[in-house]
């Protein structure tokens, strides 16, 4: 029967794992030193070798003939685990076993001596999908185990794992495989099972396997099915990615705000069958290398990775929508209009949004016709900047939170998803909808974004996101954005003030405050006509 090539070079021995050498170097040392551990928790992105790990550490600490920390492969332990066959290797999926039940199982058996081999190993894996109180359950049995028993916890998500789980545990965290090794693996397999596949190829598979091994063998797997003769054209075609070329046409026409082209590049590989998530995926790997080598360009560095993170959010947002074409397109049209660039002296002059010039960089041209010596910027033009004081709208939060304001406006926060497609305020919405509300007071609430970037995007736009709420939700809260990493803190401070007895007390001050720009409406004022520099500020205006 055929098997799967990920499956038939999964690692046997400790000297098989790949990339993952100063972690095998102390397994291998523990081992020959009988210094073994009671619980290990192996943590990292999928296919960096976690559970061919565990279960090669099983084998290792059962063999009979250890040598150098390797298992010897030829002993009767060996055999029975290599065959499947032992009942003192236990492996458990928490994914779909993750009830206290399964757990209390476990717990009751464990007692019980070993059928065969020396040690009773104990292999769960994705331990985060445990509940809480299979997590409770496990607890005891996991800090004093039998001196026979051994677990090893795997996980790809470790955040969501208590930390008394954790703290019981020898901690090792797996990294994502470097392209070198992957390739070199993949070069192994390919002499092993001649397969016939250029180094090109082979190259662009680790590049986007994304530092896992399965990942990689899976796609090597697919192009040999392909034939002998496959070229990297037919492989872009057969997964479903995006030639270079392609990527250079669309990544320039981003960078130049060319909206036409970006919209119809996009549009046009969606009906090509494209995985957008994946070529927007893509499109990030070759900004990131332009923008390396621009070091040292400041503008360009700017502007390269503003693009990352436009493109890294709509990536994130198409994923939950039901509509990722239309979502896509919206978004880079809305951002990209939303920009400045200037390039006075051509019909395609845009002057779109002169509130932003502060943070682009302009170019101008010295000859200026005289056309646009008419130019001229309304006070009103130059927007109010409101600051908001996060400090006053968490405390205030804190001051008058209760469970039923959360349950409320949660409940309320749920309507935003029927306007992702507005098109007047889907992209706020679906912006907002990249985080979680963690507690509302009467007037406050604090608000958590899962990326920390999206942090300051949400305050250089809190405006416009104030407007949205109270046009939607007719709500008009002050909003403390915090990431999910300043959540937690400030969630750990309230709770240790709790328990210390004290208390949150409201502060009587206003957490918006608005500034004018006193200093441009002075300059307007002694002035009739306005020059680019006036519009745009000397410092940021480039003349050719």
């Amino acid at each position: 029967m055929y098997q799967s090539l990920y499956r038939k070079y999964r690692p046997e021995t400790f000297d098989r794992i790949v990339g993952q050498k100063p972690i095998i170097t102390i397994l291998r040392n523990s081992i020959k030193n009988g210094k073994i551990s009671h619980a290990y928790m192996f943590s990292g992105p999928r296919g960096t070798g976690k559970t061919s790990t565990a279960k090669i550490l099983a084998k290792t600490v059962n063999c009979l003939n250890i040598k150098d920390g390797i298992s010897c492969e030829k002993c009767a332990n060996c055999e029975e685990i290599n065959s499947g066959s032992s009942v003192d290797i236990i492996e458990i999926d928490a994914a779909s076993n993750n009830g206290v039940d399964e757990i209390r199982e476990l717990r009751n058996n464990i007692n019980l001596a070993c059928s065969s081999l020396r040690y009773k190993v104990y292999i769960i894996d994705e331990v985060h999908m445990l509940s809480i109180g299979a997590f409770n359950a496990l607890l005891k049995t996991l800090e004093e185990p039998p001196e026979h028993v051994i677990f090893v916890l795997a996980t790809t998500d470790p955040q969501k794992v208590p930390t008394t789980i954790v703290s019981r545990c020898q901690c090792y965290n797996f990294k994502q495989i470097s392209i070198n090794d992957i390739v070199d693996n993949l070069k192994y397999i390919c002499k092993e099972e001649n397969i016939s596949i250029s180094k090109e190829i082979l190259e662009k598979i680790a590049m986007i396997s994304n530092g896992g091994m399965r990942d990689a063998i899976g796609l090597l797997e697919k192009a040999s099915l392909y034939g002998d003769n496959i070229t990297l054209e037919d492989f872009n075609e057969l997964c479903g990615f995006v030639t270079d070329d392609d990527l250079e046409y669309f990544v320039s026409s981003l960078v130049d705000y060319n909206v036409d082209e970006c919209v119809s590049i996009v549009d046009k590989k969606y009906l090509d069958g494209i995985n957008l998530t994946t070529f927007f995926v893509q499109s990030i790997d070759m900004l990131r290398s332009k923008m390396f080598e621009e070091i040292g360009d400041e503008s360009k560095v700017k502007r390269y990775s503003d693009c990352i993170v436009l493109l890294n959010d709509i990536a994130i947002q198409i994923r939950l929508s039901s509509n990722p074409r239309g979502l896509a397109l919206a978004t880079l049209c809305r951002s990209l209009l939303s920009d400045v660039k200037v390039d006075v002296g051509t019909e395609k002059s845009i002057n779109r949004d002169i509130e932003k010039t502060t943070t682009k960089k302009v170019k101008v041209t010295n000859e200026i016709p005289e056309e646009s010596n008419e130019i001229k910027v309304e006070m009103s033009s130059v927007p109010e900047e409101v600051v908001v004081q996060t400090d006053i709208v968490i405390n205030n939060t804190f001051a008058t939170a209760s469970k039923d304001k959360l349950e409320r406006l949660k409940e309320k926060w749920k309507t935003l998803n029927s306007y992702i497609l507005d098109s007047e305020h889907g992209s706020n919405v679906s912006f907002l909808l990249d985080g979680s509300i963690c507690a509302v007071g009467d007037k406050n609430f604090i608000y958590a974004f899962h990326y920390p970037s999206l942090v300051n995007r949400a305050n250089d736009m809190y405006s416009s996101l104030m407007d949205t709420l109270k046009n939607l939700l007719d709500i008009d809260y002050d909003i403390a954005f915090l990431s999910d990493e300043e959540w937690n803190k400030e969630k750990k401070k309230y709770i240790s003030k709790l328990k210390s007895g004290e208390k949150y007390v409201w502060i009587e001050a206003e957490p918006r405050k608005v500034e004018k720009n006193k200093k441009k409406k002075e300059e307007n004022d002694n002035k009739d006509e306005l020059s680019p520099d006036d519009i745009f500020g000397q410092d940021l205006v480039e003349y050719e």
